[in-house]
């Protein structure tokens, strides 16, 4: 099916940066709409980020109990992270390792990375999965120590069920449950044939 072509509706006429730090930065605009009117849109502008889908034998998930300091709130979520502007297969290699200690002998980037929050947020997310898997603790001194407690398998079915349940509430996580449930269910069915 071919989207049909659309004249943008909103356009920036005059930009500012408005707040910048080494991890993101606020750009805000003076917009110009279709019916001529002028308006303010702010934008925030991160690094592509990733989020890792650690797929074992079984074909289950590998999700950790993770804290978010703006939500202020504790959930299970995929590993994940920025993507400090490497290839997202190397990144999320790079992620998994530091907020797991596993390390992913493959990893695959399944389509096309997703919008995070795109009346926010110009950042894309890419879902990779990660196979061959070597388990180890995570090292001493890394940043996320202190964010990230326990980590665990879990199936298909029961993230349906922490979602359901809220115990994953991250909209990036849950993003991800869905793009991997259709890899896992793609490799269940060539399994069958």
């Amino acid at each position: 099916m071919t989207e049909p072509t659309q004249q943008h509706p909103i356009v920036a006429i005059k930009s500012r940066i408005a707040y910048k730090n080494p991890w993101m930065q606020v750009r805000e605009d003076t917009t110009l709409l279709l019916n001529g009117n002028t308006g303010l849109y702010g934008v925030i502008e991160t690094n592509d980020s990733v989020v890792v889908a650690a797929i074992n034998d079984k074909h289950e998930i590998y999700v950790v109990y993770g804290y978010s300091y703006p939500a202020d709130i504790w959930s299970w979520q995929l590993p994940g992270g920025g993507g400090d502007n490497e290839d997202l297969e190397k990144a999320a290699q790079r992620e998994l390792k530091e907020e797991t200690g596993i390390y992913a002998e493959h990893c695959e980037l399944l389509g096309n990375p997703l919008i995070v929050s795109c009346g926010l947020l110009k950042e894309r997310m890419g879902v990779v999965i990660a196979t061959g898997l070597t388990m180890a603790e995570r090292s001493a001194g890394t940043d996320d120590l202190d964010s990230i407690g326990e980590g665990k398998f879990i199936s298909v079915d029961e993230a349906r069920s922490m979602v359901e349940q809220s115990a994953i509430c991250d909209s990036q996580t849950i993003a991800g449950l869905y793009v991997v449930e259709g890899w896992i269910k793609s490799q269940q069915r060539d399994k069958v044939i």
